[in-house]
């Protein structure tokens, strides 16, 4: 059996637990938990199968998987025993770690992670950047390992496409709560749009988005948008987004 390459990953979050049993699949990765509550990082590895980090004598590469505000923090702890650091996040340079190690790189997977969801990591766009031998080297043996589609992309562009993950993500999710909350206010079962959200993102599978825009604003269908800003007249949060993004589409349109 092939002996598995040791990896410490730092964090115990959400990305952190849908990456380790990736790692670990068919003994790629030995995978050596580390984080800054030594209590909560011990429970963390033994859930999830892994080792706490303890002989930091041996150096391993590290992939940080933790918050924006925490990287520089955790980078320059885990540089004493760490011949390589990767971060994941989509809004941070890599020169955040190359301050601590001239071997870095940066894999930030183009997607949401949520407690106890499983994710198919093959689907899963991944963005990458490296700094030095060894930090290209670690990348493709992780890369690999998780199967998802590669793209090299520097910080500037990876920023800007996390701005853009942003919208389509979180603000689209906004909205659904928006709708959600409108729905229960009214006595309506929101979960009967379900399938029309499901469809509104497979359109954009084979159309661009905007050959796929539908609705009265799109239609300029005026007596419709009068009659939805009525409705939502007592809704403040409504009527201005309903308000500001009829405007945006009626415009375009």
């Amino acid at each position: 059996m092939q002996r598995p390459e040791e990896i410490i990953v730092a964090g115990a979050g959400k990305l952190a637990s849908a990456l380790i049993p990736a790692l670990q699949k068919n003994n790629a990765f030995r995978v050596f938990c580390w984080g800054r509550n030594s209590d909560k990082t011990k429970a963390f590895a033994a859930t999830h199968n892994a080792q706490m980090l303890e002989n930091t004598a041996v150096k391993r590469p590290s992939i940080l998987c933790v918050s924006d505000s925490a990287i520089a923090e955790v980078a320059n702890q885990l540089s004493a025993f760490s011949d390589c650091l990767i971060h994941t996040s989509g809004n941070n340079s890599i020169d955040i770690l190359t301050a601590y190690s001239e071997n870095a790189g940066v894999m930030w997977p183009v997607q949401s992670f949520t407690e106890y969801r499983e994710v198919d990591w093959k689907e899963i766009p991944l963005l990458v950047e490296f700094s030095g031998n060894e930090g290209e080297l670690f990348l493709r043996k992780i890369t690999d390992q998780l199967g998802g589609g590669v793209t090299m992309c520097d910080s500037k562009k990876r920023r800007n496409m996390h701005l853009a993950a942003v919208f389509v993500n979180n603000f689209w999710n906004h909205l659904a709560v928006l709708s959600d909350e409108w729905c229960e206010a009214n006595g309506l079962n929101g979960k009967l749009l379900l399938p029309l959200m499901k469809e509104t993102a497979a359109k954009l599978l084979e159309l661009k988005p905007a050959e796929a825009q539908t609705g009265p604003a799109r239609r300029h269908d005026e007596i419709t948008l009068k009659a939805h800003l009525a409705l939502v007249e007592n809704f403040p949060e409504l009527k201005e987004v309903y308000a500001l993004l009829s405007h945006q589409i009626g415009k375009r349109y």
